[in-house]
């Protein structure tokens, strides 16, 4: 029974769901310029949802597993704090996720407000508030490092569909971002 509450709970967070929605929308729009400047889709393929499912799943267990090894553990409210500005992120840059900046920005926000019982005190979950070291804010922060790094390394600058430009000649020209 608690590994369906494990499951429902994972799949009810609704940072996965925008994070979907935000890669098709992507992808539709990444087809649409595609087709209009070149008359063709360079990929074809919805490499956006494979990436972000790569990373959304593999690097959420390889996470997860690296933080259970390590013994980290992260505060209630420094999780909500995290899931809004993702949040935020998501809804406000939706062609760009910046995980490690989110991780930064919410651990200076918990480190400066984290005593602050508004959970409890709002929503009466009776959850534990209590502080944790920083050390695994610190542990967490490596964390999120190096599984971006792992990233970026797998896909930065792999499926990128070439920009188009006008040169002093006023003719079309293309080139790759990487």
């Amino acid at each position: 029974m608690n590994i369906l509450i494990a499951f429902l709970v994972f799949f009810c967070q609704p940072v996965l769901w925008i994070g979907l929605i935000r890669n098709y929308l992507n992808y539709r729009k990444r087809i649409n310029r595609e087709r209009s400047l070149f008359n063709t889709a360079i990929y074809r393929s919805n490499n956006e949802f494979r990436h972000f499912i790569v990373s959304f799943i593999l690097l959420g267990i390889l996470s997860s597993i690296i933080s259970v090894l390590l013994g980290i553990i992260l505060p209630t409210n420094f999780i909500v704090l995290y899931e809004i500005l993702l949040l935020i992120n998501l809804l406000l840059i939706p062609t760009h996720l910046m995980p490690i900046t989110i991780t930064f920005i919410s651990s200076i926000v918990y480190m400066l407000f984290g005593n602050v019982d508004y959970l409890n005190q709002y929503l009466s979950l009776n959850l534990n508030m209590n502080k944790t070291n920083n050390q695994n804010l610190l542990a967490f922060i490596t964390v999120i490092l190096i599984i971006s790094s792992l990233y970026y390394k797998w896909f930065g600058g792999k499926m990128n569909s070439p920009q188009i430009y006008y040169n002093q000649r006023n003719t079309k020209k293309s080139f790759l971002y990487f």
